[in-house]
């Protein structure tokens, strides 16, 4: 509804608006359709789509929520629990995501001063948008600003370009969500890898392609992904294994990808963008198994959504000084890291296996970089309950030690899953006073 703004409006017409708004949670009309379109492509027949795939459309839109946070906003928006999300909820949950954006917007905008007097040069707004983890080649983002900027007659998307004015902060939010719709299509053909990763996929893929020919024969491509840990060799696995490899390069071919970068369905030449996608197809089979656990984990605790990201943070640091202190003395990279923050050590440590003695690394050492789950020993629980007084009994101890292993049957360590089983029992059951122990310690630190 467009009214001039001299003109008046009664108030059926402002109830009307008012209708729309609600009807589209916030959103124009356009942006509505656009939204549900992205929905379209993942829901099922009924209209409906599991939740757990709101975590793949969200990447797909190039949001870089973590499980955890698109959870939490799950929760807040699927009113009747049954584990499924419609047009409707969804377009509250992209309201709720909105706002989370345009809060992380703010800061970048405050941070880097791109207001009135201050600076909005392409390097200045180019760090403005690393701030909030949205990543483009300088010359993108300037190419994005010029699809932005005003022509003879300005309209609503158009991008005031002047870098000695400073840039407002609906610009710049229009810029960002700009650069956000720009970012999918460049990460769904290499298959939300970053460009490091593909890179290093890349070297391994050489291996196998001396000549340089732009493609490799099935054999190489299966000596390749030798060490991945799957049986290729037999004949369900080599069935599987061709399948897989068709269904990647369809899955290029719906990225975008070319035709010639991708290769005919069924060919026995096998050429790159395929086997980048292939290998996104088996880190995705591993994140559903995670996703699942957690899932079933989060409907049977009973620790808000609060709780949960309060333990998860409490969780990655046990899992960080773990994977730290495991961590070979002599490798650089965690030397120069442990330097800084504990948890930047284990995350360099952890993508780099393999990579820092300069040799290529294998199909089967970037797979597993991503595909590693983060875990804490059952020492690690103890020493989380030592700042709270706890000084276990021996019955105690071995109560302890029977519900860890109870939880972690294979003896790899606690996973968050895990961890949150661990900590839902302990408070349910009242283990050694827990409960007690931890009004007390918060009672002593609001005296402090």
């Amino acid at each position: 509804m467009k009214v001039a703004e001299d003109a008046s409006i009664d108030f059926d017409e402002v109830w009307s608006f008012v209708l729309a708004c609600r009807e589209h949670n916030g959103f124009t009309e356009e942006e509505a359709e656009e939204l549900t379109g992205f929905f379209n492509k993942f829901c099922d027949e009924s209209g409906e789509m599991p939740n757990l795939a709101v975590f793949d459309l969200l990447r797909y839109m190039g949001h870089t929520s973590s499980l955890e946070e698109v959870i939490v906003l799950v929760e807040q928006v699927d009113f009747n629990g049954n584990g499924t999300m419609d047009s409707g909820e969804f377009l509250r949950l992209m309201r709720l995501q909105k706002e989370q954006s345009l809060v992380c917007y703010k800061k970048a905008y405050d941070e880097c001063e791109l207001g009135e007097g201050g600076n909005s040069d392409s390097n200045t707004i180019h760090t403005a948008l690393e701030i909030c983890d949205l990543r483009v080649a300088v010359s993108e983002l300037q190419g994005l600003r010029k699809e932005l900027q005003p022509d003879d007659e300005p309209g609503e998307d158009t991008l005031d370009l002047d870098d000695e004015a400073g840039l407002s902060f609906d610009d710049f939010a229009r810029l960002a969500e700009k650069v956000r719709s720009y970012i999918p299509v460049l990460t769904r053909k290499r298959a939300y890898f970053k460009e490091e990763d593909v890179a290093a996929m890349g070297l391994a893929f050489e291996t196998q392609n001396p000549d340089e020919l732009g493609h490799i024969t099935v054999p190489k491509m299966l000596f390749l992904v030798a060490d991945l840990g799957m049986n290729f060799h037999n004949p369900h696995g080599r069935t599987m294994f061709y399948s897989s490899l068709d269904k990647a390069r369809e899955a290029a071919r719906n990225a975008e990808v070319s035709q010639e970068e991708v290769g005919n369905p069924g060919t026995p030449r096998v050429r790159f963008m395929p086997v980048v996608h292939f290998i996104r197809g088996l880190v995705k089979q591993h994140e559903d198994v995670v996703n699942t656990r957690q899932e079933a984990i989060m409907k049977q605790i009973r620790f808000s959504s609060e709780e949960v990201v309060q333990f998860k943070e409490l969780f990655h640091q046990l899992a960080c000084k773990t994977s730290l202190e495991q961590a070979p003395q002599t490798n650089p990279t965690a030397i120069r890291s442990r330097r800084h923050s504990v948890c930047a050590a284990s995350a360099n440590a952890s993508r780099s296996e393999d990579r820092s003695s300069g040799s290529t690394a294998s199909l089967g050492q970037i797979f597993r970089s991503f595909t590693k789950v983060e875990r804490i020993s059952g020492s690690d629980v103890v020493t989380l309950m030592q700042p709270l007084g706890f000084k276990l009994t021996v019955p105690e101890k071995a109560e302890l030690t029977k519900r860890l292993a109870e939880v972690d049957k294979d003896g790899a360590g606690l996973d968050f899953p895990g961890f949150l089983e661990i900590m839902q029992w302990m408070v349910e059951s009242n283990f050694g006073g827990v409960i007690e122990k931890s009004e007390k310690a918060v009672a002593k630190k609001a005296t402090v």
